[in-house]
């Protein structure tokens, strides 16, 4: 069985990355997915990701035909019952915690009391923990090193559980960690986390592997300058605020913080205290700037392709061969080809052949991600609102497919039940997945879709061109932007052959969608993608 344990901020961008790779046709049959700590914006928005994904599971479940890719791998939450289903969330922090209360200090002899302060400043042990530990490794690997007390509680109960059940089989279970190596909450949970899920496993051990997405600095920020005004003169939450700031790391921080991070983890390897199987260390060094924020609901930043990298080489990991026996563990590394291309200067171009791939199929991972982006295209721009004309059952013969496969056989897309799936559907592409990609493919070095395909206005509105169907590969091609690209796959639609796409309603429609993607690609794309890999 597969895990995913994403900590920190980095890490709950990298489970957004996963379900969206999920959702297009490449994850696992089932995934185990839990989160550490990630308090800030953007846990809330992979929450509102993993919530549509499941409800547009649930909605297709049994009802979609049995080659159908999209939406395929089971998200398992670690749900229990009488309990709040969803994303589960664990911070070794209550709301509102300091170092001090974690630790206990107050009720610590003198001498204890004077030992903890060898190790975190009178400053440190005050601070609050509530927008997580600022890039303070120090602190958090304080917190997450009390781990091993919550094995008894939810929803590592559950997670100790359902490990070693897994253990119990030859199969075994495959625990992917992602979390940066530069900030504060990931940084501290990588090894506390790989710990503890080793000494769960004792009596299985050699059936568990252990990765990681080891995240080097790909993003930094000017961290806002103290304030000027006379303290004597501010509130205070204004002088809290400043108190905070002066806390906060600083992106020049990164790179020491990076050096010390790999110091760590090779002074394990060397000294055979090593508890994983595979790890995986990325970064950019163009790195993307962000506002500076805390922690908490200000710290919102974007997807970024490092994301993508990490969820690859997760599934990568749980299907790769088991190293020898007796072996170490693995470090994998890849960089880019070297081009030069005098209008980005020296930064790093990020293509399809750049991917880190280990234990998947290159051409496989271009080709589903193409449909599914393609399916996408089709449905939010032409399908959506084919189905959404109401005199679409008055008419019925003008669509051929919607005649064929639905209204021949007495059922209408536009029942209740149906509609409601569809509107869920249309949610993922239109709120979640295409305003991922926009934001992934927005640095000029990356080139793996054309954005210019998905356009999001100002007011953050996405707006799909039809018209370059036939051209949401990069780069912008003008010999493919055409119209008549929509005829094509609108025949493609009609000439699935009815045995491939068994189902009822909307898992009917999604399962012919994908169908008639797929077809298009191969005859759209495939001789291009060929010869692009020839010049590579």
């Amino acid at each position: 069985m597969n895990y995913l344990i994403c900590a920190g901020g980095s890490g709950v961008r990298v489970l957004e990355s996963m379900i969206h790779l999920c959702a297009m046709g490449l994850g696992p049959d089932e995934l185990r997915v839990l989160a550490v700590d990630p308090d800030n914006a953007n846990a809330s928005r992979v929450k509102a990701l993993i919530d549509n994904y499941q409800d547009v599971r649930g909605r297709l479940d049994g009802n979609t035909g049995p080659r159908l890719k999209l939406f395929h791998t089971k998200l398992n939450l670690f749900d229990v019952a009488d309990a709040t289903k969803g994303l589960k969330v664990w911070s070794p922090v209550n709301a509102g915690g300091t170092l001090q209360d974690l630790l206990g200090y107050g009720n610590l002899p003198e001498a204890t009391q004077d030992i903890a302060h060898l190790f975190f400043t009178k400053d440190e042990l005050g601070m609050d923990l509530y927008q997580g530990f600022r890039g303070h490794t120090a602190i958090g690997a304080a917190a997450m090193s009390m781990v091993t007390l919550f094995k008894d509680k939810q929803p590592w109960e559950k997670f100790a559980k359902d490990l070693q059940d897994d253990l119990r089989v030859d199969a075994g279970a495959r625990v992917f960690i992602a979390a940066s190596v530069f900030g504060g909450t990931g940084a501290s949970a990588i090894h506390p986390l790989a710990r503890f899920v080793r000494k769960l496993a004792a009596e299985n051990s050699d059936r568990l592997r252990i990765g990681v997405a080891a995240l080097v600095p790909y993003f930094s920020f000017q961290t806002d300058r103290p304030s000027t005004t006379d303290e004597r003169s501010m509130s205070e939450q204004e002088k809290k605020r400043e108190r905070e700031k002066a806390l906060a790391v600083r992106a020049e921080q990164f790179p020491l913080a990076t050096y010390s991070a790999a110091q760590y983890y090779q002074h394990l390897r060397s000294n055979d205290d090593w508890d994983f199987t595979s790890m995986y260390w990325m970064g950019d060094s163009s790195q993307m700037k962000v506002p500076f924020a805390l922690g908490g609901a200000e710290q919102a930043n974007p997807p970024h392709f490092v994301d993508l990298l990490a969820a690859l080489s997760a599934l990568g990991f749980y299907v790769r061969r088991p190293e020898k026996a007796g072996s170490r563990g693995a470090c994998y590394y890849a960089g880019p080809r070297q081009r030069v291309e005098p209008a980005l200067g020296r930064t790093n171009i990020l293509d399809w052949a750049d991917l880190p791939l280990a234990g998947l199929q290159k051409d496989a991972v271009r080709r589903d991600l193409l449909s599914a982006f393609v399916a996408g295209v089709a449905h939010l721009g032409f399908c959506r609102p084919l189905l959404n004309n109401p005199g679409l059952n008055q008419q019925p013969y003008c669509v051929p497919w919607y005649f064929k496969r639905f209204m021949g056989r007495q059922e209408s897309l536009t029942t209740q039940g149906n509609d409601e799936a569809m509107q869920k559907l249309t949610e993922y592409f239109s709120v979640h997945m295409f305003p991922w990609w926009n934001q992934v493919l927005e640095p000029d070095n990356v080139r793996l879709f054309n954005r210019r395909a998905i356009q999001i206005d100002d007011e953050k509105n996405l707006h799909i061109d039809l018209s370059r169907l036939a051209n949401v590969l990069f780069p912008d091609d003008p010999s493919k932007i055409t119209a008549d690209a929509i005829d094509r796959f609108f025949t493609d639609m009609v000439e699935v052959p009815l045995d491939r796409t068994a189902g009822k309603g909307t898992g009917a429609y999604l399962t012919l969608l994908s169908q008639a993607s797929d077809r298009f690609v191969d005859r759209e794309y495939v001789k291009r993608m060929t010869t692009e890999d020839r010049s590579a």
